[in-house]
């Protein structure tokens, strides 16, 4: 039977549910009603109609930490009742977007360690990407102790036993380590999947977020003298859509019209880096919405399941920057809202 026939049969109707909860995310005429808003609690007036609504009750007190709190109470029990009702590719698939949470989450706290012991930081992670072995951390008194309570017996242990990881939490460079791990763990996720009919568009998606890490890692680390050249190559993940002559190009950049120049040659980047720096970074958003955007057109793929929670992620970074800008009464900075328009 031909494969995309068994796969519409397997997955149809969760593809058609993903296309109809896009189309129900906010457009530029509830942004425009949003930025209307004086405070937080407007805010939750004006959302009472979106898929948040059950979240909001208008009769609690709002500020930016409690209103966050429940925009990430509705995502995450969104995305865990899809997750729970999901089996094979599609579990594969969520795997990988948990899984670069939990990532963040554990550096995140290691990189806390040394100046909260207590890690009181806790309670900003995000809790799609909790599992119960983080709070070993707490615990820890060296990074022997994190391998032994929370790597060891975790999906962590494939990714920590390539990376070199100093005894003394403070003497660890996290932001080498964090790239290490997101390295290591795209290239295992597209090994994976290479041969999978189910999200051949989630390699294109795969191939972009790789060029972003690259991009960001290389003007992140314009300034040091240790991460040049093959440092930097080593960093960088192996998925993506740039050559290997761009590669090289890009690890010796010591500036942004460096990276610029690199760009220039992409055919998929060059039209956005005639932009000031911080618009140049606002267009590689842009763009990366009207990527995840595409895995709609794609047919009985199920990359569009993986892109719609990605979506939804920056739905609610809009929404909150909103709500920040309306608390330094900013309102020049809610042009920087990046509007999801199907």
């Amino acid at each position: 039977m031909d494969s995309s026939y068994t796969n519409f049969e397997k997955y149809g109707s969760l593809i058609a549910e993903i296309h109809g909860k896009v189309s129900s995310m906010l457009q530029q005429s509830d942004y425009e009603s949003l930025e209307q808003c004086e405070t937080v609690e407007d805010m939750v007036v004006r959302l009472s109609h979106t898929s948040y609504a059950s979240y909001l009750s208008e009769e609690l007190q709002f500020n930016k930490k409690e209103f966050l709190k429940r925009l990430n109470k509705s995502f995450y029990n969104e995305f865990m009742y899809m997750y729970r009702n999901s089996e094979n590719d599609l579990k594969l698939l969520l795997n990988y977007f948990i899984e670069v949470i939990k990532i963040q989450n554990f550096i995140f706290l290691l990189a806390s360690k040394s100046e909260d012991p207590d890690l009181k930081c806790m309670e900003e992670i995000d809790m799609l990407g909790n599992f119960n072995e983080l709070d070993a951390i707490k615990i820890s008194a060296d990074m022997s102790d994190v391998y032994k309570f929370c790597v060891e017996s975790t999906f962590l242990k494939k990714y920590y036993d390539k990376v070199y990881i100093e005894k003394e939490f403070a003497k660890n460079d996290w932001q080498i380590i964090q790239s290490t791990f997101f390295k290591n763990h795209i290239e295992n996720f597209y090994d994976q999947i290479n041969n999978l009919d189910t999200m051949d568009y989630m390699k294109e998606i795969l191939k972009y977020e790789g060029d972003r890490k690259i991009i960001e890692l290389t003007i992140n680390t314009l300034d040091s003298v240790d991460i040049v050249d093959k440092k930097r190559i080593d960093l960088y993940p192996t998925v993506c859509s740039f050559d290997r002559g761009s590669i090289c190009k890009m690890s010796e950049c010591t500036s942004m019209e460096s990276i610029r120049d690199v760009l220039c040659g992409h055919p998929m980047y060059k039209k956005i880096v005639m932009y000031e720096d911080n618009d140049f970074m606002k267009n590689l958003f842009d763009l990366e919405i009207k990527n995840y955007l595409s895995s709609l057109s794609e047919f009985n793929d199920l990359s569009c399941t993986y892109c719609y929670f990605k979506l939804k992620e920056r739905e609610i970074k809009n929404i909150m920057w909103i709500a920040e800008c309306i608390s330094h009464e900013n309102k020049e900075g809610m042009k920087d809202v990046m509007v999801i328009e199907n």
